[in-house]
């Protein structure tokens, strides 16, 4: 942001662009807002009220108050207290009891290192005893 405008800029390093893949529902929103994008000759999938870039959400009458306000939110049991960080948090969560190598959530969530996923969400690594014991009663053979 410059002042309360924003700006579009390159990424601080080439290490910060990533490939996220995006499955089911998501997937086919983003098909179909590109589609949108290419017929209004925009580049930004999603754009604000203005047609600009997105402004980050800020208060309970922006963008992402009004989506968990919604109609569809409240169906689908979204605390009107979720913060949009919260998604990232939850993402990760998923990938790593779905069995996700560590490495892997790592280079997902642009993290410098394995070690710094793992300081974060060590708790759910950890907490899988059940398939530490099936690991150590499949290797007895």
């Amino acid at each position: 942001m410059v002042g309360s405008d924003p700006v579009l800029i390159d990424l601080k390093t080439s290490s910060s662009r990533r490939h996220v893949p995006v499955a089911g529902k998501a997937a086919e929103e983003i098909a179909k807002q590109k589609e949108i994008a290419i017929r209004a000759r925009r580049d930004l999938l999603w754009v604000g009220p203005d047609g600009g870039p997105m402004r980050a959400p800020t208060s309970a009458g922006d963008w992402w108050g009004r989506a968990k306000r919604s109609s569809i939110s409240s169906d689908a049991g979204v605390p009107s207290n979720l913060k949009l960080h919260d998604l990232r948090h939850a993402t990760a969560t998923r990938m790593i009891r779905a069995g996700v190598p560590i490495t892997a959530v790592s280079r997902m969530l642009g993290h410098a290192s394995p070690k710094i996923t793992l300081d974060v969400y060590s708790h759910y690594v950890a907490s899988d005893t059940d398939t530490v014991l099936a690991a150590m009663l499949d290797a007895e053979g």
